[in-house]
């Protein structure tokens, strides 16, 4: 009867520690998934936000080009907003590398 018992106690430790250690294990993936999809979120933010920006530069530097005439477009103007617009698409590649 003892031998049995014993047997017993054993078996339900061992489930009772696998329990616990399966109920550690979800939390775990839980937590991860949840920072998984928090930086997912704030990538989609900023890639919303860049897409906006880019629709409101590209309308203002069209109205600019309208309002000059080629001989006086300036081509620093156009330098400086290339290396703009090349900083916002590398924050948004960085926002893809985070999505992926």
């Amino acid at each position: 009867m003892l031998k049995i018992s014993k047997r017993i106690s054993i078996i339900v430790f061992i489930v009772l520690v696998f329990i616990i250690i399966a109920s550690n294990a979800y939390n775990f993936i839980q937590e991860a998934l949840q920072f998984k999809e928090a930086n997912e979120n704030k990538a989609r933010e900023n890639l919303s936000a860049l897409i906006k920006w880019s629709e409101n530069e590209g309308k203002e530097e069209l109205e600019y080009a309208k309002n000059l005439s080629k001989e006086n477009y300036n081509q620093e103007k156009v330098t400086q907003m290339i290396i703009k617009n090349l900083k916002m698409i590398q924050t948004s590649i960085e926002d893809m590398k985070t999505l992926t």
